[in-house]
């Protein structure tokens, strides 16, 4: 071997080993930022969802209780339309009138209960709610229809049919005012586990994010 290449030998080793050392130092930072870019991502993605999900139930619950303060305006309606059964019933034209009006309402709430039965994000105890209001409502019907006939029979004087249906109402505004608390309290359940789901998964990240920069600095301190 000649003087000329003894010379060239070492170069060339050193050569290698800075490139060795090189790829060993850049590929653990390398890794690093690619971990820590998934995390911020996957972080951005669950903030996203978690906001879709909220709006979600904002939407849901607005529209639940809308439907369920509309039942209870329009049972309140069935309630006056008796009221003007026995205030007017003397007169045959003004007691079909508003005798035909009761029963539409009483039709237009039964519809109502039934369409809120229908909405899935409604708890199995609102529904429990709904289905009870649904039970004493049409036990209600029974009690109107046969006031009606005692107003009648009494030759239109309404002390004894009023007396058939006094405060029957009470109990089934109560279960929708009940029913609209429990999708309220729902709800507000539900959107304290989004957000918290939502903060774990960016706790979980700055500690894992911080872990990493413990890493890479680890490694160039020894390096």
């Amino acid at each position: 071997m000649s003087q000329l290449d003894l010379k060239h030998q070492p170069q060339s080793r050193s050569k290698l080993s800075n490139g060795s050392l090189s790829s060993v130092v850049t590929f653990p930072i390398i890794t690093a930022f690619f971990v820590l870019t998934v995390l911020n991502l996957f972080s951005l993605k669950q903030l996203h969802n978690s906001a879709g999900d909220i709006e979600l139930i904002e939407y849901e619950i607005i529209s639940s209780e809308r439907m369920i303060n509309d039942t209870l305006q329009t049972f309140k309606t069935q309630i006056q339309e008796w009221k003007n059964v026995l205030l007017r019933g003397e007169n045959a034209e003004q007691r079909g009138k508003y005798w035909t009006r009761f029963q539409q309402r009483e039709a237009d709430v039964q519809a109502k209960i039934e369409q809120l039965l229908e909405v899935k994000s409604i708890s199995e105890e609102t529904a429990l709610l709904l289905k009870e209001f649904r039970s004493q409502h049409l036990q209600m019907s029974q009690s109107y229809r046969h006031g009606f006939i005692q107003f009648k029979n009494a030759d239109f004087r309404h002390q004894l049919a009023d007396k058939a249906v006094q405060e029957i109402d009470r109990k089934p505004v109560k279960l929708l005012e009940q029913a609209a608390q429990q999708i309220r309290q729902h709800s507000s359940d539900n959107v304290s586990h989004i957000l918290s789901v939502a903060n774990n998964t960016l706790v979980y990240g700055v500690l894992l994010e911080r872990v990493d920069l413990c890493g890479m600095k680890n490694e160039r301190h020894e390096d």
